[in-house]
């Protein structure tokens, strides 16, 4: 059975989280500062991707955040507070779990073509407020239509994140603005270490609730924004996650 978690509550980016009972003792959601202008871009690889970046403006905006071309010619990056950040591959389970839950979601959808899925597209926290972020999630769902020449998903329903330990911080950090995208209903967060996820519901009031609901193996996923209902372990099918 689902249950609210009351433990350990912190402050993450204005938004109440709670730190889940198994979760890593270091793990503690701060509020993020303000940071001087950086010098560069972030990048942790090769020195020529660090030299690139180094030329860099201090702070980059969207739009040429969308027609900049990265050092790797790779599109997964960041933009987080007008700095490209590259975003490490994810590990085979991370993966596995993302094509199970592109499959679910996909055949579901099926039945609703109003909606539909995409992976990994970029999104813009904050829009008409923040021109310096855009962040990727795992999966979205939008109802909107999406035009060939669109460069982000303007109006996601439904996000879903796959949190794998080696990458909470930004998991999480992400997760606190996209409750900043005024069409965003419901955030699902699935673990990988274990089968549990989180679930994020926006109230009528259009606001969110302090506390998420955890859902542990046993437990069904009930994502209204989309009519969805179906076993939490679903999702870990071929993730080999107990």
């Amino acid at each position: 059975m689902s249950e609210h978690i009351g433990t350990a509550e912190t402050r993450l980016e204005g938004f109440y989280w709670v730190v889940l009972g198994q979760s890593p003792p270091e793990i503690a959601y701060e509020p993020r500062r303000q940071r001087p202008p950086p010098p560069c871009a972030r990048r942790v690889g090769r020195a020529s991707d660090r030299s690139a970046v180094s030329q860099l403006p201090h702070l980059m905006t969207v739009a040429a955040f969308l027609d900049w071309e990265a050092p790797d010619g790779s599109d997964c990056w960041e933009l987080v507070d007008g700095m490209p950040e590259a975003i490490a591959p994810a590990p085979p389970r991370h993966g596995l779990m993302r094509a199970d839950v592109a499959r679910i979601l996909g055949n579901h959808l099926a039945e609703h073509p109003h909606c539909r899925l995409v992976i990994a597209p970029g999104v813009q926290p904050r829009a008409g407020q923040d021109n310096y972020n855009v962040r990727i999630p795992d999966l979205a769902v939008t109802s909107e239509p999406v035009s060939p020449a669109d460069r982000l998903l303007h109006a996601p329903l439904l996000i879903v994140e796959i949190l794998s330990p080696s990458d909470w911080r930004r998991t999480w950090s992400n997760v606190s603005l996209y409750t900043t995208i005024a069409s965003v209903r419901e955030i699902l967060v699935l673990h990988t270490a274990k089968v549990r996820a989180v679930l994020l519901r926006r109230e009528a009031d259009g606001t969110w609730p302090a506390h998420p609901v955890a859902l542990p193996l046993g437990d069904d996923v009930t994502l209204e924004s989309i009519g969805f209902d179906a076993p939490l372990a679903a999702f870990y099918r071929t993730a080999g996650v107990a």
